[in-house]
């Protein structure tokens, strides 16, 4: 239990000297901090350049200057360059689409060409076939009447043969059912 107690009582002493010789040190170093600004050397002319340096820095801004304005210049002529190009092409681009309308409009006029001489083909056409169709037509009738001119043949041949009582069984059913009245 003795030796417990010499422990306590050195642990209990370097407990209580800790505290004050942390806030010493702290003091020591934030004075340090606070006082080496203050001491430090200052310029002679307050921190303005000289006239030495003033001038190396204009000559030095001028020479910039001077580069600066001739890549300007190259700058300004490539974009001329790329304007006059562009003007080119567009120039170019409009030249290819009125060639494209002249071409378009030949080919729009040629196929109303095309479809005017179609249709005189086929007004001609269907002419033809209206004439063929009359010829046809007369064909027919000149047919028909041969068929009749056939028949009032056979009538009139007829007329003069056989029994009286045929003849007449004949000119009855010579009769056509439709003209009943005769």
């Amino acid at each position: 239990m003795i030796e417990e107690r010499r422990l306590t009582t050195k642990t209990d002493h370097a407990h209580k000297l800790e505290p004050p010789m942390n806030k010493f040190l702290f003091t020591a170093l934030a004075a340090a901090l606070a006082t080496s600004p203050a001491l430090a050397d200052k310029p002679a002319d307050k921190g303005k350049p000289s006239q030495e340096q003033m001038e190396a820095h204009h000559e030095q801004m001028g020479e910039q200057m001077t580069t600066h304005h001739e890549q300007m210049k190259g700058h300004h002529g490539m974009m001329e360059a790329k304007a006059a190009d562009g003007e080119a092409k567009a120039e170019e681009y409009r030249q290819m689409a009125a060639e494209k309308r002249v071409e378009a409009e030949a080919k729009r006029i040629e196929a109303k060409a095309n479809r005017a001489e179609a249709e005189l083909a086929g007004d001609e056409a269907k002419d033809k076939a209206m004439k063929a169709d009359k010829q046809r037509d007369k064909e027919k009738r000149s047919g028909f009447e041969k068929q009749q001119a056939k028949k009032a043949e056979q009538e009139q041949k007829e007329l003069g043969k056989g029994s009286e009582k045929g003849q007449a069984a004949r000119e009855e059913h010579s009769k056509k059912w439709w003209q009943f009245w005769k």
